[in-house]
């Protein structure tokens, strides 16, 4: 799963079960800070993620009849740059026949 700097990810755990599991997240078998890492329930929300948040987040379902732990890899990667366009028209005439061509050009702003 990819994770932007500076952006919340969210990751969701598809474990289920009768009777319904209690669900517990850790990160490589490490409990989680509370600072950034907001539980609820089946989600886990990491508030402004930064590149050491990367690796893997461990989620486990437990019940009476046993246990199942899913794996979620983290990447975390900058958001970039947006950039905006403006919309140049460039226009060219013929010499000889004075017609007018038109072309159109995109350049950053």
């Amino acid at each position: 799963m990819i994770g932007y700097k500076n952006w919340d990810t969210i990751l969701k755990c598809d474990i289920f079960g009768y009777p319904s599991p209690v669900i517990k997240w850790t990160r490589s078998r490490k409990e989680l800070p509370i600072n950034r890492h907001i539980i609820d329930d089946y989600t886990l929300t990491i508030k402004n993620t930064r590149e050491e948040d990367g690796g893997a987040y461990l989620c486990e379902g437990e019940n009476q009849l046993g246990s199942v732990i899913t794996v979620t890899w983290i990447i975390v990667k900058d958001v970039g740059k947006l950039r905006i366009f403006q919309n140049i028209y460039v226009y060219i005439y013929d010499t000889e026949t004075k017609e007018k061509l038109a072309k159109t050009c995109y350049l950053p702003m």
